[in-house]
């Protein structure tokens, strides 16, 4: 639970342009700083502040891979407008493969992991309309 509470106000941004390592640190951050500033503008979140970013992983510039970004938010309240107003990065130019998650713990992500692959065989299987809600595979609700 405490580990849950520490990730209250963080989301984790994936496929979002890494600068070269080969810049001083100073030039990486501010780099990264204004990057985050544009995806956060892109999707209509100019008012949400950063307290801290972290890339995660260990850098490897040979293998060319992104790290995923950890940012952390002023409250939960804006890390929840950040996640509701990810879905404008969809079609975005600026942005084309990138995508925003919520902070998960290693149980919860594994639970989540299962609970995907039990969606992908049902949907398999010819189901239809079916989303994850809150750790069940529920029916997606008929708008009117």
């Amino acid at each position: 639970m405490e580990d849950i509470r520490k990730r209250s106000s963080n989301v984790v941004i994936h496929g979002i342009r890494e600068v070269p390592d080969n810049d001083d640190g100073e030039a990486r951050k501010k780099a990264e700083e204004d990057q985050l500033q544009q995806l956060l503008h892109e999707i209509q979140c100019d008012s949400v502040s950063v307290q801290k970013l972290v890339r995660l992983g260990k850098y490897d510039g040979a293998q060319g891979m992104q790290r995923s970004l950890k940012v952390v938010t002023a409250s939960e309240q804006q890390r929840d407008k950040v996640l509701t107003q990810a879905k404008n990065l969809h079609g975005s130019t600026a942005f084309p493969r990138v995508y925003i998650q919520q902070d998960l713990t290693v149980r919860q992500r594994e639970r989540r992991r299962e609970l995907v692959q039990q969606l992908k065989l049902r949907k398999a299987n010819g189901e239809t309309n079916l989303i994850i809600v809150q750790d069940k595979i529920v029916p997606r609700r008929q708008r009117p």
